[in-house]
């Protein structure tokens, strides 16, 4: 398997009890002037994101959960802030999707923030 060409999307295998799931390293932009949420660009180091809710009161973070479970058709439960609660770089986790192999699963995800850069550039 070739390596990912995208390290701030990171596979993490299942292990019983605990099934797949897929690390997020994003880089946030809270109090966004723009009344809009979305995705700025895939960086190498960074899925970069700007969201319009202050950082005050966990507001931004709730916002970024929105934001990701939004672009990966997830329902908001299941995105977790992991590392980076009170900072801008944050590392969330997500259920990756069942049955699926690794390269697939990375492929999808990254395929989905990419058009949501896109389409909201």
């Amino acid at each position: 398997m070739p390596p990912n060409p995208l390290p701030t999307i990171r596979f993490l295998p299942s292990k019983p009890p605990s099934p797949a799931c897929l690390h997020l390293t994003v880089h946030v932009k809270p109090s966004a002037r723009k009344q809009r949420d979305r995705i700025l660009s895939l960086a190498p180091s960074a899925i970069e994101l700007c969201v319009s809710a202050p950082a005050r009161d966990g507001e931004a973070n709730k916002a970024v959960r929105e934001l990701i479970a939004e672009v990966l058709r997830l329902p908001t439960s299941s995105v977790t802030i992991a590392r980076g609660h009170k900072a801008r770089e944050k590392t969330l986790v997500v259920p990756a999707a069942p049955g699926k192999a690794e390269d697939e699963v990375v492929e999808g995800v990254r395929a989905a923030l990419e058009e949501a850069a896109e389409v909201k550039a």
